[in-house]
């Protein structure tokens, strides 16, 4: 598993634990922040969603109201990809069941 987000001025990588030597090794004095034990969500949905205005906001909402953080989001056409601190997975499974 490995994700990359480029931003205007840093890159978020997202990988397993088991692969953050690798990555302090190739980026060395590069790295701004390492955030550990973190669960990655995969919401999947119909292609037609992506016409559907406010569905981000709505999951957003949900999290929220459930007084869960979202530490980072990212999406690729039918995947909204959420990550959410490891301990608040239990907590989340209650609320998405849509």
């Amino acid at each position: 598993m490995f994700y990359a987000i480029e931003g205007a001025s840093a890159f978020t990588i997202i990988v397993s634990e088991k692969y953050l030597d690798e990555i302090k090794e190739v980026f060395k004095r590069n790295i701004i922040k390492v955030t550990k034990d973190l669960a990655l969500i995969t919401l999947k949905s119909d292609e037609d969603l992506e016409d559907v205005p406010g569905v981000v906001s709505f999951i957003y909402s949900l999290f929220s109201e459930n007084g869960i953080n979202i530490v980072e989001t990212m999406s690729c056409w039918t995947d909204t990809i959420v990550l959410i601190k490891e301990n608040d997975i239990s907590n989340v499974m209650k609320f998405l069941k849509f």
